[in-house]
């Protein structure tokens, strides 16, 4: 028996099957690249809508806090029908309730909400509106002196007392020209004259606080008003009121004053009142703790 060997013709792959191959291969990595770069780019986009979103609710939220401050700063000296904001399309509500502090003191407590209608957050804080003078009942006399005078104004010791304490006072070292509705503190001597005070008169009542200096009014000059002398270097000094001169309101100091009085000083409440009142001494402050977000 004869055994042979069997051979198999195995034929090579064509040029057009390998290109065929080749070509398959480039066309899967061509979608397998495309599909790749399109869900990156939705990825892309979608991280970059989000983060403009995120960055249009923080601008948002900065300009609603912006817009609740300026509306704080604006009711110290306006009424709540007389605020304006300039971002027109931010809203608000202020609710005010008028109180009433220790021996009379007029108080002012305001609610303040702000919202946009492209955003679902309202704030809301609260301010309270108080006058830099706290407290004139204890000026029964037309001259008084207290060691602890300006605490017991301006709720402030004397050290820590200056002009950043007001919230609108002219710092000046003379008495020459002062104008109603401003307040003053000169540091040196302060000598009012009929033609240096322009305007002021019992309903348009003036602050001068004077530092370390002598007061003199001229004859025929009437201050209506608070006249305060302050001392932080220990001396003693003078108040001269000359014939036909006036102060209506009240002047204390924390020294004894040398006097030379040949005019008239008359206490009168009702003019220190309407100084007390006055917007220019207003001061606001937010209330701790009363901010908070609320969403629809």
């Amino acid at each position: 028996m004869t055994y042979g060997r069997t051979s198999r013709n195995v034929k090579a792959p064509t040029e057009a099957q390998s290109g065929m191959v080749v070509m398959s291969i480039v066309i899967i990595l061509l979608v397998t690249t495309t599909l790749l770069t399109k869900f990156t780019a939705q990825r892309i986009q979608a991280y970059q809508d989000m983060t403009k979103a995120i960055n249009s609710t923080v601008e948002t939220e900065i300009r609603l806090v912006q817009a609740q401050r300026d509306i704080g700063r604006q009711l110290r000296t306006k009424n709540v029908e007389s605020i304006i904001l300039s971002e027109t399309d931010i809203s608000y509500d202020i609710v005010s309730t008028q109180l009433e502090g220790d021996k009379q003191q007029a108080l002012a407590q305001y609610i303040v909400s702000v919202s946009t209608a492209n955003y679902t957050a309202t704030y809301t804080e609260q301010y309270l509106r108080y006058p830099a003078i706290i407290n004139t009942a204890q000026l029964a006399l037309p001259i008084t002196s207290f060691d602890d005078i300006t605490d017991q104004l301006f709720n402030r010791q004397l050290g820590e007392l200056s002009p950043l304490y007001f919230p609108d006072i002219v710092a000046l070292d003379n008495c020459d020209t002062l104008l109603a509705g401003q307040h003053y503190w000169i540091t040196g001597d302060c000598k009012l004259s009929s033609s240096g005070l322009k305007g002021n008169s019992a309903k348009s009542p003036m602050l001068i606080i004077v530092e370390n200096g002598d007061i003199h009014l001229s004859a025929s000059t009437a201050f209506y008003g608070l006249l305060v002398q302050i001392s932080d270097n220990g001396s003693n000094y003078s108040l001269k009121v000359e014939n036909g001169a006036s102060i209506v309101g009240a002047l204390t100091s924390n020294k004894t004053l040398n006097t030379m009085l040949m005019g008239d000083v008359n206490h009168s409440q009702e003019t220190l009142n309407m100084l007390q009142q006055q917007p220019a001494l207003q001061k606001v402050i937010p209330i701790p703790g009363s901010w908070y977000a609320s969403t629809e």
